[in-house]
């Protein structure tokens, strides 16, 4: 500014006779030029001004930039930044560990994760740890063997004699467990059954189905799938000895 100026009574003042302000030593090239007047104690003042030097108005809102969940956006004027963060993207995958299920956000350079959430449901046997119905991630302890009831002993012969017990029939383990879809797309409320085939062909263990989102798809114990509403989540299909195939499901 070529004069010095103080405040007086919310006034400006100079100390010579004032005709002109001069902001600046550089010609104008843009239909719309940032200038910034700045004085201390106070936020700085930008002024959208006109390439004939006349068009002046006070620049309050801000344009362009794009926030993400970690930054707001960056004004292409002024360059300050504004507005709200973006939302995080937590996608469909969960993280878990041996009691806790959570997912973490998907956008570059971002570590938020939810709130940890307990495992649920599934139901634990002799053999195999319970299934997560949120997640699909195995948690707890196996379930205890029942305890052998204890020997009788009587005075009579008959008595102690026990019958043979029938041999239980051999379970032959699958190597692969094969889905007749990888990928289905269906409308709310639609179905379709999902077919599971074990090689070899003589495998003769059970196949569960179970949804990483029941809120999104449902599964029966045979296969049929259930669209609930709109999104994506994925179905496991496994054996008891833990081959398994996974289906991709995207509800429209």
């Amino acid at each position: 500014v070529d004069n010095t100026f103080f405040m007086k009574e919310d006034t400006f003042r100079a100390n010579v006779n004032m005709v002109n302000i001069t902001i600046g030593n550089k010609e104008f090239t843009k239909d719309t030029n940032k200038v910034v007047i700045s004085a201390e104690g106070y936020k700085d003042l930008v002024l959208e001004v006109g390439k004939d030097y006349k068009k002046v108005a006070i620049h309050t809102k801000h344009t362009g930039g794009t926030a993400t969940c970690t930054k707001k956006a960056v004004c292409d004027f002024c360059g300050e930044e504004y507005g709200e963060c973006a939302s995080h993207n937590y996608g469909d995958e969960y993280e878990s560990d041996g009691s806790y299920h959570w997912k973490k956000c998907q956008n570059e350079g971002c570590d938020t994760t939810t709130e940890k959430e307990a495992h649920k449901g599934g139901e634990a046997t002799t053999t195999k740890r319970a299934v997560c119905e949120v997640c699909g991630a195995e948690y707890g302890d196996l379930k205890q063997k029942d305890p052998k009831p204890a020997d009788k002993t009587t005075e009579s012969k008959k008595d102690d004699t026990k019958p043979a017990e029938k041999p239980d029939k051999k379970t032959v383990k699958a190597k692969k467990v094969v889905v007749n879809k990888k990928r289905i797309v269906l409308k709310k409320g639609k179905k379709v059954k999902l077919k599971a085939k074990l090689k070899p062909a003589n495998a003769t263990e059970k196949v569960t189905f179970k949804s990483s989102n029941k809120k999104v798809a449902k599964v029966t114990k045979n296969g049929v799938v259930k669209a609930v509403k709109k999104g994506k989540c994925k179905i496991t299909v496994k054996t008891a000895s833990g081959k398994k195939a996974v289906v991709k499901v995207t509800v429209k």
